[in-house]
């Protein structure tokens, strides 16, 4: 009897363990999230107690990426991109900041200039970032869906003149067509 109730206590505990084991082993992984917004960056005026009024001052439109480690092992961020309608990839130029180590639990958010999304959008079709490892994580598609909307609202707000804007964007696009079509 006591030799049935020993049986019965090591099989249990072994179950339990391996079970412990098998769950730390699924949970054991790196888990990077990213989120985007379109933003407005206000310059900082040293000395004033109180924010500038919008009117006195030239705020930036940006692309606002944040990357946050949600599992429980380090991550290395080399890159941050997209993808283009005809499925080439782009990358970032100037990606201060990168690559970086997310240690568990950290985040870290990247500036672009919102004109690099696009003002016609339609045509960056996914945001993502490749790990050391070179892994590729995406910005889920709702998410997505909504930077878009975010980037025309914002885009559409500007008090500047119409044509003036539709001739800067066109020599922005270009440029940067052909920054990646160098590969650069």
């Amino acid at each position: 009897m006591l030799m049935t109730v020993i049986a019965i206590f090591g099989a249990v505990s072994g179950s339990i363990s391996l079970a412990w084991l098998i769950r730390n082993w699924a949970y054991d992984r790196v888990d990077l999230r990213l989120t985007a917004m379109a933003a407005m960056r206000v310059p900082a005026q040293p000395g004033r107690l109180r924010p500038p009024l919008v009117s006195q001052i030239e705020p930036d439109d940006v692309l606002a990426i944040t990357l946050a480690n949600h599992g429980r092992r380090d991550v290395h961020v080399q890159s941050l991109g997209g993808e283009l309608s005809d499925g080439s990839e782009f990358v970032f130029r100037d990606p201060t900041g990168l690559p970086c180590a997310l240690k568990e639990g950290q985040r870290q958010t990247f500036e672009y200039d919102l004109e690099v999304f696009g003002r016609e959008n339609e045509w960056v079709t996914a945001l993502f970032a490749y790990d050391g490892l070179g892994r590729k994580w995406r910005l889920g598609h709702p998410d997505f869906l909504r930077l878009q909307a975010q980037a025309k609202e914002t885009l559409g707000k500007r008090k500047v003149d119409e044509g003036a804007v539709g001739v800067e964007w066109e020599r922005r696009r270009a440029e940067f067509g052909k920054r990646v079509n160098e590969g650069k």
